[in-house]
């Protein structure tokens, strides 16, 4: 069968490398294939690559604003894309400090509306706290250099979505198109009736919803509305970053010869590391808090995997768990003793490039 181009593609002629978890990356690249340098403002931007709504363009040579609660994130943020603003801040209807809640183990959710995160909590776990610096999207706007009219503004807010467009200025900094994420975290239950209005009081009309997140389009601007006719499908040419391989094992990854090379030298630079260095460097993802934790055994079998590579024996988990009861070993005492143990010292002299 013969197939024939949707007019809304037409534009579309490359192919589309999604790094976004529901390819809003694919949706927004219909809207902007002819545009060689654009702008975006990405609130709640997360991972400079996994699940990003803004590296396929940032790789186009496109630059932006990205914001982020999270330091951890924000430091990858600013590693991956010094061409951007990255701010490590809240956004809200105006400036001041809020505590934010902070999930562990989820890949970085959070919030700061203390209902959703106790909803979040029956799902998620214990949260921690940590007090960040909040200011609306008009300050942030003006200081960052925003142009008056931008491609795309991007809103993942977990239950602030009312708050970051109450702090906007659409008169001043117009995107041509705004997607906001349309769901309760961790549901499919819709929440945009509670913000909705404040798009189309600023003359802005829905044009598509893709189960996560609303799509809007500037009425005053260009008429988008046919590039949101259809999903995402074969004609828009698109490959997903999340379906690759790992970098250094996928020989098809556009990374690999460079993971290798990487995975070599860090091999090698293992025989010269202090204990010290490699008890960070397994350790570096976990929070403060949870390594002072008494150790459990889910922690204990993950410790195993990340230190030794392997499972946690009989043997093993009697001893460290016993001492978890009696006297509240503490998982980052286990990733230490795990590091300076004599199985570790035998991986690592056998890891050791020729």
């Amino acid at each position: 069968m013969q197939r024939t181009a949707n007019p809304a593609h037409q534009k579309q002629r490359q192919t589309v490398i999604s790094y976004a978890q529901n390819y809003e990356d694919v949706m927004l690249q219909r809207c902007f294939a002819e545009t060689a340098t654009g702008f975006y403002v990405d609130v709640g931007a997360s991972s400079p690559v996994a699940d990003s709504v803004t590296f396929h363009f940032y790789r186009k040579g496109w630059r932006g604003v990205n914001i982020e609660p999270l330091t951890d994130r924000y430091r990858e943020l600013v590693r991956c894309r010094p061409r951007d603003h990255n701010l490590n801040v809240a956004v809200g209807r105006e400036s001041g400090q809020a505590m934010l809640n902070v999930f562990e183990g989820t890949g970085g959710l959070s919030t700061l509306r203390a209902d959703i995160a106790e909803d979040m909590r029956r799902h998620a776990g214990v949260a921690r706290q940590i007090e960040i610096e909040v200011r609306p999207l008009s300050e942030i706007c003006t200081a960052c250099g925003v142009p008056e009219r931008y491609a795309f503004l991007k809103v993942d807010v977990e239950g602030l979505e009312a708050d970051v467009l109450a702090g906007a200025d659409f008169e001043r900094f117009r995107p041509s198109v705004v997607l906001v994420e349309a769901t309760y975290p961790m549901s499919q239950r819709e929440n945009h009736q509670e913000w909705e209005g404040l798009l189309l009081e600023n003359g802005y009309a829905s044009v598509y919803f893709d189960g996560l997140n609303r799509y809007y389009v500037d009425e005053r601007g260009a008429d988008l509305r046919p590039c949101f006719r259809t999903p995402p499908n074969v004609f828009d040419g698109l490959a997903r970053h999340a379906e690759r391989g790992l970098a250094f094992e996928d020989r098809k990854h556009p990374a690999h010869t460079f993971a290798q090379a990487l995975a070599r030298r860090v091999l090698a630079s293992v025989s010269v590391e202090t204990d010290e260095s490699l008890l960070r460097l397994m350790t570096w993802d976990i929070a403060p808090s949870a390594l002072a934790e008494p150790v459990t055994r889910e922690r204990l079998e993950e410790a195993y995997r990340r230190v030794l590579g392997r499972e946690v024996g009989p043997a093993g988990r009697e001893h460290y768990l016993r001492s978890a009861r009696e006297r509240g070993l503490s998982l980052a005492e286990v990733y230490r003793a795990l590091v300076q143990s004599d199985e570790f010292a035998q991986l690592r002299a056998l890891a050791m490039p020729r």
